[in-house]
């Protein structure tokens, strides 16, 4: 179903259907307060904590959601004493609903006020990233824009666009169940480090086939896990590691670094200043491929809110520099 507003004159829109509804014009008579009582509802997880949110009666909510329901002949919520849940079509309905309200936003914030960025913007980032990279950056774009209030989860686990409400993620690494839409925002190049006192008491590999012979650490979802990959004259060879330590935080394989536990990958972003400072040392230089990324993932809408869009253009900026 493709969310529209058909003219007053000329031919209307067929809309598609969940599967219940045969055409668009059980939605006629429903307002726009109607639908966004329902995206309220599913955003903060309840009808008490909607009506609070818009500012209008328990009573209202349930109204809406009860007169949708009955237009539609769909049931959108499963609900218990504790709890409420999403029904498939509820789930579906959403995705539409919360891209038409931001669509219908858009057009007056363009129409009345084009300049102004407001609202709420849930951000997912890493770790690493946050601290070297964006944290530093945050409170220009956040002056920039006063009224956008910014979520950020700094995390790398997995989520649900849906289910957490998330708007946009920053990315290093891609995995087949981001279930959003992906664009390359900047180049992340990667460079193996060890510190002096490591090098000083193993020596400097030469080769990658000698690090069987170093102590190595590991990270999780990262370029430097199981398997790493080096540049062998014109090839790209991967080669199996035994790590004596892992870790999912880039952080802690960095201290752990630092103390001279042993060898680790990380992002240039991540060690440029250990690198600088000559607490770590690069290791097999004339080895490593350049390949590492930044990417933003939204998520699968056809129409990217105006804050999303502004947030991920100022990202893109500071992967210029990394």
């Amino acid at each position: 179903m493709k969310a529209s507003i058909p003219a007053e004159t000329g031919k209307r829109p067929q809309a598609k259907t969940l599967g219940l509804v045969s055409s668009g014009r059980r939605l006629d008579a429903v307002s726009i307060a109607a639908l966004r009582s329902f995206v309220t509802v599913v955003e903060v997880g309840g009808f008490s904590a909607a009506s609070r949110q818009l500012g209008i009666a328990v009573s209202t909510v349930s109204k809406h959601i009860d007169t949708l329901e009955g237009r539609l002949h769909a049931t959108f919520f499963l609900r218990t004493t504790r709890r409420l849940s999403l029904t498939e079509y509820g789930t579906r309905f959403y995705e539409y609903c919360r891209e038409a309200i931001n669509q219908v936003e858009e057009a007056v914030d363009q129409t009345f006020n084009p300049q102004e960025i407001r609202g709420r913007l849930r951000v997912v980032a890493p770790p690493a990233f946050t601290r070297c990279v964006l944290s530093p950056a945050l409170p220009t774009f956040l002056e920039s824009h006063p009224n956008l209030h910014v979520e950020l989860k700094v995390t790398t686990a997995s989520f649900d666009f849906l289910q957490n409400q998330v708007d946009v993620a920053i990315k290093t690494m891609i995995d087949q169940q981001h279930g959003g839409r992906v664009q390359e925002i900047g180049k992340a190049p990667s460079v193996l480090c060890a510190s002096p006192a490591y090098i000083d008491r193993f020596g400097m590999p030469r080769r990658p086939a000698e690090l069987r012979d170093h102590q190595c650490l590991l990270g999780v979802n990262s370029p430097y896990s199981e398997r790493w990959r080096f540049k062998v004259k014109r090839e790209i060879i991967e080669l199996p590691i035994r790590g004596v330590f892992t870790a999912d935080t880039g952080d802690v394989l960095r201290h752990a670094c630092l103390h001279g536990l042993g060898i680790s990958g990380f992002y240039m972003f991540h060690v440029r200043r250990d690198l600088e400072t000559g607490l770590l040392v690069r290791v097999l230089e004339d080895f490593e491929p350049d390949g590492g990324s930044i990417y933003a993932v939204t998520p699968q809408n056809k129409f990217v809110p105006k804050n999303t869009s502004v947030f991920v253009d100022y990202v893109r900026s500071l992967c210029r520099e990394l």
